[in-house]
């Protein structure tokens, strides 16, 4: 394991996929939704009416949380009402979550908009990690 690899693995993740199986005309996610595997084996912890959440594949720290509309948009000025609702929803459901398991002095929300700000994933995800100041189970 390289220190490229620590620092950006889950980007490496998704740009590196493998070529025979990479589809250009959808996301990783969307290829996660289509892929027949069930919830548990591609981390997808809760699924909504418009939106999703699962487990980042290459976490910063504990908690890393993903939510994302089912639909691929990019903008947050592009999603509907109701999905707007929804991710924002989920998002604090998550914090509420992250604070029940693991207890830690802060976390860190954060949107991605665009493939540049998001591992070369187009799709407008949330996320989540959990953060602490001192060695706690939450920390690196």
């Amino acid at each position: 394991m390289t220190l490229e690899h620590i620092w950006n693995g889950w980007r490496a993740k998704y740009v590196q996929r493998d070529s025979h199986a990479q589809r250009t005309d959808v996301s990783v996610f969307t290829e996660i939704l289509q892929s027949g595997l069930s919830d548990e084996e591609c981390f997808i912890v809760h699924r909504g009416k418009e939106c999703f959440v699962i487990l980042n594949a290459f976490p910063y720290s504990p908690g890393h949380l993903l939510v994302l509309p089912y639909r691929e948009v990019s903008d947050v000025e592009a999603l509907t009402a109701s999905e707007h609702a929804e991710l924002f929803a989920l998002v604090t459901t998550g914090i509420q979550v992250l604070k029940a398991e693991y207890k830690p002095q802060g976390i860190n929300v954060g949107i991605n908009l665009g493939a540049v700000a998001g591992g070369s994933v187009a799709n407008i995800y949330m996320c989540t990690s959990c953060r602490d100041g001192e060695e706690t189970p939450t920390s690196w």
